[in-house]
């Protein structure tokens, strides 16, 4: 008996954590994406490739915010439950929800290739990192990750709540996020950028360009640059079983049920 005010205390503030970390995680998180679209859209950003890439991130990471995580809030905290009453609505959030964050984070990965070929001496490799070129690249790689994640969609069914097909799909989707969705896209973007500081090691001898309008985008191209370890390393330290986990919380999965399955 006298545990229980303790387990009291403990299960309230639970509960209050949960109900406020995502308002709060929501809120800074759509403010982020507002900013990243002021800045890549301005008139200075707006011609570079890299931007583009940026700003395909920002808008993909806000609709994971304000889509995936408000509709999984609400269903947790208000009784949303059009989830487990629709069956066109389970299947498009269950596919939104994957496919989105996983874009943005093919976006990132676009980014430091871009990084990587713009600091190339090949004329081949720089001419990768143009705004003509990256349209084509983007819209290649956003038409390849809507398809390559079409079977969320196909799978997803409706029962006592929305939820992937149990068995030999259930394991392949774990094999699919850790491998495809994780292990792949951080190893590029850990090759992209120790490619990138081999090539500025490689040029520091150039002679810097005596052009006012030549050192003003070589200053817009270096700004771009030097975010990328930081981005890259912050992004190969997300422990894998964590994104995991955000993922089918995202998802709508219960705390024992992982990707349309339980844990025994």
């Amino acid at each position: 008996m006298d545990s229980d005010p303790t387990v009291t205390f403990i299960t309230n503030f639970g509960n209050t954590i949960n109900f406020y970390c995502p308002i709060i995680i929501i809120t800074l998180g759509t403010i982020g994406c507002i900013c990243s679209f002021i800045t890549f859209t301005s008139q200075k950003l707006r011609k570079s490739s890299c931007s583009l890439y940026f700003l395909g991130a920002a808008i993909f990471d806000l609709i994971t915010l304000d889509f995936g995580t408000v509709t999984r809030f609400l269903s947790d905290n208000f009784e949303y439950g059009v989830q487990v009453q629709s069956q066109v609505y389970c299947k498009l959030r269950t596919y939104i929800v994957n496919v989105a964050p996983a874009t943005a984070t093919c976006f990132i990965v676009l980014a430091a290739m871009d990084r990587f070929m713009s600091t190339s001496s090949k004329p081949i490799y720089r001419s990768y990192a143009t705004i003509k070129r990256a349209k084509w690249i983007a819209t290649f790689s956003f038409v390849l990750c809507f398809l390559s994640y079409l079977h969320y969609m196909i799978f997803a069914q409706l029962g006592p709540v929305c939820s992937l097909q149990r068995g030999a799909y259930s394991v392949f989707t774990i094999v699919y996020s850790i491998v495809w969705t994780t292990l792949i896209p951080y190893f590029l973007m850990l090759s992209f950028g120790f490619g990138t500081k081999y090539h500025i090691r490689s040029t520091r001898q150039r002679v810097l360009p005596f052009n006012s309008h030549q050192r003003r985008l070589q200053r817009t191209e270096t700004q771009f640059i030097t975010p990328k370890p930081t981005g890259t390393a912050t992004k190969i330290t997300d422990p894998v079983p964590l994104n995991i986990c955000f993922d089918c919380w995202c998802a709508g999965g219960a705390a024992p049920r992982c990707c349309g399955f339980e844990l025994d």
